[in-house]
């Protein structure tokens, strides 16, 4: 992704560029934004990718024996493209 900051990605397909609407099969609809996540190694730490950024939103307080408390401890890592996986 380094240097690479089009809306459309350099990997889209061509022929994803646009396509014909579901709605009436008429209407040509343009591709206006892609992203295929292919590049090995890609960040997604705050500010190294222009569009994604990897947060940790699931925090759920845990309950022991009717009481709450927090006793769980961990270090969010946020996630990097590697092999196919997200």
């Amino acid at each position: 992704m380094a240097g690479n900051f089009a809306l459309i990605d350099e990997e889209t397909p061509r022929d994803a560029y646009t396509k014909l609407s579901w709605a009436d099969g008429k209407t040509k609809m343009q591709l206006v934004f892609s992203d295929e996540f292919n590049t090995d190694g890609r960040s997604f730490y705050p500010g190294d990718d222009p569009y994604w950024e990897a947060v940790d939103l699931h925090y759920w307080v845990s309950r022991s024996r009717g009481n709450f408390c927090d006793l769980k401890f961990k270090i969010p890592l946020p996630g990097y493209r590697q092999s196919g996986v997200v």
